[in-house]
């Protein structure tokens, strides 16, 4: 398996030594394969695009922190794709992968899935990234079935109010319930981010003064979002001068009409919107009456949906 591990790098490299693809799911690579696989990637020196997936395999902290340190040996990254779902990974496993993706002084794009693993204060290391690392623009950070709760998110979201290179942010929070997975290990991985941690959210979009595209998606938990959170977003949308383009994705949304038709008034006063998505899982009608407030108000807006 070594080999094979290796070869796939040579090859590529022969063609394209800037760009790397590796698609390793399901392999059972444990630590020490891990190791040799970023020893590997870190002979790449010309390396730019790095496209790794290593979706459900058997390594722990102890694999991740090889790899993490070899990766941050090559300097001329600037876009990373990083798939470690579904590996029981810890909160180390976080503070190990921001210890060293935080030093790539080119990094521009970050998207690192985690989902299905065992972090909870480790999310706050990974928001320290966009802090200590001011070259970062992008970050997709999917965080679906880990055990982190408002308090959690509210440390990420201080992070994203304190950066000044981010320009644009993914968060999921889906909860997708593959308790099966983890029914032989000791750790929960619910997700349940509340009205707190959505609230923290939504005051670092007011106060970031970079941002120019947010994406939220946080489904599927117990909590119903109460009507003044909703507002609020509404009317972080309408304050924040940079953002040109958002989505929203909630469940759990009380049926009331009226309040819906105050989020979509304060959301169109934002009149640099280019495009949005706005996902409540309230089912509306294709002739839905507000809808035409968007198209009258937001005068650059180019696409929109409503769910």
């Amino acid at each position: 398996m070594s080999q094979e591990l290796t070869n796939q790098i040579d090859i590529q490299m022969n063609v394209n030594p800037t760009q790397l693809i590796l698609d390793y799911p399901f392999k059972e690579l444990d630590d020490s394969k891990l190791k040799i696989l970023g020893e590997k990637i870190a002979l790449c020196k010309h390396l730019q695009k790095l496209d790794l997936t290593l979706e459900e395999n058997k390594f722990t902290e102890n694999g991740v922190q090889h790899l993490a340190t070899e990766i941050q040996k090559c300097e001329g990254l600037v876009n990373i794709r990083l798939n470690l779902s579904y590996n029981y990974l810890n909160n180390q496993s976080a503070t190990y992968l921001s210890q060293s993706l935080a030093q790539l002084q080119n990094l521009k794009k970050l998207h690192l899935d985690l989902s299905v693993n065992g972090i909870s204060d480790g999310i706050s290391k990974i928001g320290e990234i966009i802090v200590q690392n001011q070259k970062v623009e992008y970050l997709n950070l999917i965080l679906s079935d880990n055990p982190i709760r408002d308090y959690q998110a509210q440390h990420l979201s201080q992070c994203i109010s304190q950066s000044q290179g981010i320009k644009g942010i993914v968060l999921i929070f889906a909860q997708i319930n593959y308790k099966s997975f983890f029914q032989f290990k000791s750790f929960k991985s619910e997700v349940h981010v509340g009205n707190i941690g959505f609230q923290s959210l939504i005051e670092s979009l007011t106060q970031s003064q970079s941002l120019e595209f947010f994406k939220l998606v946080l489904i599927d938990n117990e909590e119903q979002t109460n009507q003044e959170q909703l507002l609020k977003f509404g009317q972080a949308i309408s304050k924040n001068t940079k953002l040109i383009s958002f989505e929203l994705k909630l469940s759990n949304i009380p049926r009331d009409d009226k309040l819906i038709k105050q989020l979509y008034m304060e959301i169109s006063k934002n009149q640099k919107l280019i495009s949005f998505a706005l996902d409540l899982r309230l089912k509306l009608k294709k002739g839905n009456t507000n809808r035409r407030i968007f198209i009258r108000n937001c005068k650059k807006l180019v696409q929109f949906q409503l769910f």
